[in-house]
C-alpha cells in the first residue's frame, strides 16, 4: 500500500506537534507558602518517619496560628514548644504531639525563622533562587538551627516523596 503525500505531511505535522508539545513544559515552582513548608518540613524530619514530619506541618499551623516565619520568631519560646508538644495523652488525635524532640525542634524552628528573616526576607526561595552551586545552596541551608549535612540530604529525598505524595 503506497501512502499519499497528503498523508505523510499530515503524520510529519503531528510528530512535530508533538516534539514541540513534550518538550515546552513548563517548571513548577514554589510558592512562598509551599516553601515554608517545605523548610518546615525539613527541620521537622529529624529522627521520625519522613511522612510524619510532612504532615505535622498542617497541625503545626493551626496550634500556632502561623506559617509566618516574622510571627514565629517573635513568639515566645515556651508557645512554640507547647504547641509542637501537644498533649501527650491524646496521642493517635489531632491533639497529639507532633515531634518526639519538641524542646529542641522548638529551638530550631524558633531560630530558623529568626535568621530566614534576617538574611532571606522570610522567603526560603530565596536561599536557593538564583543559586547554581548546589555547593553554596548546601552551605546556606547549613546555617539554619538544625539542618545537618544529614538532614539536608535525607529531605531531597522525603521532599520528593512528600510533594508526590501531596498532588496524588
Amino acid at each position: 500500500m503506497k501512502e499519499s503525500m497528503a498523508y505523510k505531511r499530515k503524520i510529519a505535522k503531528l510528530m512535530v506537534f508533538y516534539d514541540h508539545r513534550v518538550f515546552k513544559r513548563t517548571r513548577k515552582r514554589f510558592t512562598k507558602e509551599e516553601a515554608l513548608e517545605w523548610f518546615y518540613g525539613v527541620l521537622f524530619d529529624q529522627s521520625v518517619l519522613w511522612q510524619g514530619a510532612w504532615d505535622n506541618i498542617e497541625p503545626l499551623r493551626k496550634r500556632i496560628g502561623t506559617l509566618n516565619p516574622y510571627r514565629i520568631s517573635k513568639m515566645p519560646l515556651g508557645n512554640i514548644r507547647n504547641a509542637i508538644k501537644g498533649d501527650k495523652r491524646k496521642k493517635g488525635s489531632e491533639d497529639g504531639g507532633l515531634h518526639r524532640f519538641y524542646p529542641q525542634i522548638a529551638e530550631y524552628l524558633k531560630y530558623s525563622c529568626l535568621l530566614l528573616c534576617q538574611k532571606y526576607k522570610g522567603d526560603p526561595r530565596l536561599i536557593w533562587n538564583n543559586q547554581r552551586n548546589a555547593k553554596k545552596i548546601e552551605e546556606r541551608l547549613m546555617e539554619f538551627h538544625g539542618m545537618a549535612e544529614k538532614i539536608i540530604n535525607d529531605s531531597q529525598h522525603s521532599c520528593h516523596r512528600a510533594w508526590h505524595k501531596k498532588d496524588r
